[in-house]
């Protein structure tokens, strides 16, 4: 289980933390106020994409051969990550704009209108089911 948030909402609690004196060497936890599963991640993104869940191939992974520590071959934590967001609402009056399917519908909407040159290169996807 983690919890994902979108760069505009993280940008604009930044912003906040520039603005008030009192948030000053504190920190903040800046994030979706609701905690989802891997499973729950890829079928909210296949809705994102407008694809049906149902029709996503989903392999699983034996992590055990991944470091835990190595967040270069897989972008999400291993281990349950769940924060709250209470500080940064109370000190900041910051509250997210964006819940987890409408952060990713916009990122897809703004990353798929820039219709990258190149190939997206996978060859990283491989190696997790290699490990």
């Amino acid at each position: 289980i983690t919890q994902l948030g979108h760069v505009e909402d993280l940008a604009t609690a930044m912003a906040r933390c520039l603005e008030v004196d009192a948030a000053a060497n504190r920190i903040y936890n800046c994030t979706d106020t609701h905690g989802v599963t891997f499973r729950g991640l890829v079928a909210a993104a296949a809705r994102a994409c407008g694809k049906d869940p149902e029709q996503v191939e989903l392999r699983s992974f034996d992590p055990s051969g991944l470091d835990p520590k190595a967040r270069k071959a897989f972008p999400l934590r291993l281990t349950h990550f769940l924060t709250s967001v209470e500080r940064l609402r109370k000190e900041l009056a910051w509250t997210p704009q964006f819940d987890l399917e409408a952060g990713l519908r916009d990122s897809y909407s703004k990353d798929h209108s820039q219709r990258p040159a190149a190939d997206v290169d996978f060859s990283r996807d491989g190696s997790l089911f290699q490990a």
